[in-house]
């Protein structure tokens, strides 16, 4: 049995310093917010850095202040960083992580090591973006650093754009978001006269980031300069590593962790997507998991975390499915390791009949479906960056009526699954490009089927992302396709379904052409990871609630609200799924600064066409602070021939009530192999 964590010291005043520069060797500055325990100067303390573009002085004040002023009450420093040409710092940013962003992070952390207030002693910290810096700047070992705590990290840069060989739609509204903030403004409070020529520099080099990711269609050097999945071994410090099983893209990154690094490492998987482990809870105590995790490695205090398992994650119970849940029923285990030990695999054959215990003769199967399948797919990233909405996967009768499916008979018993199940299968496709999508599902007695986790690979990616294999027309090829982990109990009188389709709008973008693809029975098979159920099971450690500080204070001037519409033109069967998220107007009362987010997009595809495929994209963000006051709106259209992908922007910015700047541009990315 583990130690008990020991008794919390009572909580430090703590005050914050809005702004202040760190130099940077080339002459820029960085500009960091820091929460400080108010006698850190003559009893230091270890700092916590978080390094991000999305502005510590506005958009994310009230949540840092909620979570860094709660952690420095508990004796550390939090430091929170605009990335160069971000928030209030100088320079320009015109894509992620260039070896510049991370050599900025190794030079703050020695920055914040040398300060009176520091005991010399460094983690790092955050949430996406500031996660992967994390586990890059772990990579280049600064002296300083003793633990990271990536929360939703990718370790690997084209992981994070595309999975299976496939482009993630994603990525091109995020390339929309990224452009829309790295073009607002640094504020003349704290950089002076300077702002307007800083902004209009922002403005003037800005481009479309997902311009470079398609140019890059297979893994190469461009991704490997932010990656560390390469090179694990060049990371010497602990790592504490969490991401939700909801936000699949993320979650996949737990256990190559877990698997790669050979230092002291832990892994939590919840239910959580991409928002702060809020939604879908339950929630947890992330600050009390981050505070053991740094007294341990920070302030040398045996909290008792290596004596625990290495990993806890969620087990969903099975229950229909909710698209807008707040809140997933299940409960959590916990494992020694990871892979876990113990875990059986369960094999089912894939028959032209369906799913069965033993292999039928082998049949041939044509999967050939709209490109509409995927609608009732949800959020690729469930952000819920409005607060609670419809981002889960609904129920899948709508997609699974258009894919071809292989059904279980109902279980006799229940059983549970924890990791990433695998189909194995050989396919023919009738063209030189092609899609295989899979879905495992579990079925109720009324016909209601819920998305259990899921999968896909671009047929030319199916020996990995290096180089492409050409699909020869009419070949069988082998294929081994890992879906994403997932935790899961399945329950006795529902069935198993695996639904197979060539497509999934708005998840991926779809090849050039529709393919029929042949699968052949008699050797495929799908493989369930079954944990058995034991009876420590009952007494895992209990993981809290969430518990933050009371933050600035903040006025909600305009709610945030949040509209998913799905709209189908029934003589060309043009669909499209329409998202309208207001993410609200607020007011921080006690520096005057008001900020104003809404964010459009809109995906629009035809059953039969791929290249009717069309993405549509705005952000539009107001901010006043005082008497100053600006706007912008950015929105971008992004499209497919044959031949290249084509991305419209147009950017518009106001400086109170008359017009700044505005510029309108086009890309154009050459199509690449395997129909990217």
């Amino acid at each position: 049995m583990s130690p008990a964590p020991p008794a919390a010291a009572p909580p430090r005043k703590v005050r914050e310093v809005a702004n202040v520069f760190v130099p940077m060797a080339g002459g820029d500055r960085i500009a960091v917010r820091l929460f400080l325990p108010e006698d850190a100067e003559t009893n230091p303390v270890p700092a916590i850095l978080d390094f991000f573009p999305y502005r510590k002085s506005d958009f994310s004040c009230w949540r840092d202040s909620r979570n860094y002023g709660y952690m420095a009450t508990q004796g550390y420093a939090c430091i929170k960083a605009d990335s160069r040409g971000t928030g209030d710092s100088d320079g320009l940013q015109r894509d992620q992580f260039s070896p510049q962003y991370i050599d900025d992070a190794v030079e703050v952390i020695a920055w914040i090591a040398r300060q009176k207030w520091c005991t010399g002693k460094v983690g790092m910290t955050g949430v996406s973006w500031p996660a992967h810096a994390s586990l890059m700047t772990a990579a280049r070992r600064p002296p300083a650093l003793g633990a990271i705590m990536p929360l939703d990290a990718a370790d690997d840069r084209y992981l994070n754009k595309y999975q299976g060989g496939c482009f993630l739609l994603y990525g091109v509204t995020h390339s929309t978001f990224m452009l829309s903030f790295n073009t607002l403004p640094p504020r003349p409070s704290v950089v002076g006269a300077a702002w307007r020529d800083a902004w209009r520099a922002r403005i003037d080099c800005a481009v479309q980031p997902v311009e470079s990711w398609l140019q890059h269609p297979w893994q190469d050097d461009y991704w490997a300069g932010g990656s560390v999945a390469n090179n694990y071994k060049a990371i010497s410090c602990p790592v504490y590593t969490v991401a939700g099983f909801a936000d699949v893209g993320y979650v996949i990154n737990v256990p190559r962790l877990l698997n790669g690094l050979d230092v002291p490492r832990k892994g939590l998987m919840g239910p959580w997507g991409h928002r702060y482990f809020m939604y879908p809870g339950p929630n947890i105590d992330m600050l009390g998991e981050m505070r053991r995790w740094f007294d341990h490695w920070l302030k040398g205090i045996d909290t008792g975390m290596l004596a625990e398992p290495q990993v806890h994650a969620y087990m969903h119970a099975s229950a229909p499915p909710d698209p807008s849940a707040t809140t997933l029923p299940g409960h959590w285990v916990a494992e020694r390791q990871w892979p876990p030990a113990g875990i059986r695999q369960r094999r089912y054959a894939i028959n032209a009949g369906g799913l069965a215990a033993a292999a039928a003769p082998e049949a041939r199967v044509a999967v050939r479906t709209p490109l509409t399948v995927g609608m009732m797919a949800g959020e690729w990233m469930p952000w819920y960056v409005a607060g609670p909405a419809p981002e889960l996967a609904g129920d899948q009768r709508i997609d699974d009526g258009q894919s071809v499916c292989f059904d279980s008979a109902p279980l006799d018993q229940d059983f549970d699954i924890l990791g990433a199940p695998v189909v194995t299968v050989e396919l023919a496709s009738d063209q030189p490009e092609a899609q295989l999508v899979v879905r495992l599902c579990e079925v109720f007695p009324d016909g209601m089927s819920r998305r259990v986790t899921y999968g896909f690979v671009d047929l030319a990616h199916r020996d990995g992302d290096e180089a492409p294999a050409p699909v020869e027309p009419g070949k069988r090829i082998p294929i081994r396709l890992p879906l994403y982990p997932t935790g899961y109990a399945f329950k006795a009188g529902n069935r198993l379904r695996l639904a197979v389709s060539t497509s999934y709008w708005p998840i991926i973008w779809p090849v050039r052409r529709i393919a029929t693809l042949s699968l052949f029975t008699g050797a495929a098979n799908l493989e369930l990871p079954e944990r058995p159920r034991r009876s420590e099971d009952a007494n895992v450690r209990d993981l809290g609630t969430m518990t933050v500080g009371p933050g600035v204070p903040l006025t909600v001037l305009r709610k945030p609200a949040v509209r998913h519409t799905i709209t189908h033109d029934v003589a060309t069967g043009e669909t499209s799924l329409s998202i309208e998220a207001d993410l609200g107007r607020t007011l921080l009362d006690d520096r005057d600064i008001e900020s104003d987010t809404v964010h459009h997009r809109r995906y629009t595809i035809r059953p039969d066409d791929p290249l009717s495929a069309r993405v549509e994209s705005r952000w539009e963000v107001s901010m006043r602070e005082g008497d100053w006051r600006i706007g912008s709106r950015v929105e971008s259209t992004t499209w497919a021939t044959d031949e290249a992908f084509e991305i419209d922007t147009r950017m518009e910015f106001t400086e109170g009530d008359r017009p700044f700047h505005a510029r309108v541009f086009r890309g154009q990315v050459k199509r690449g192999g395997g129909g990217q």
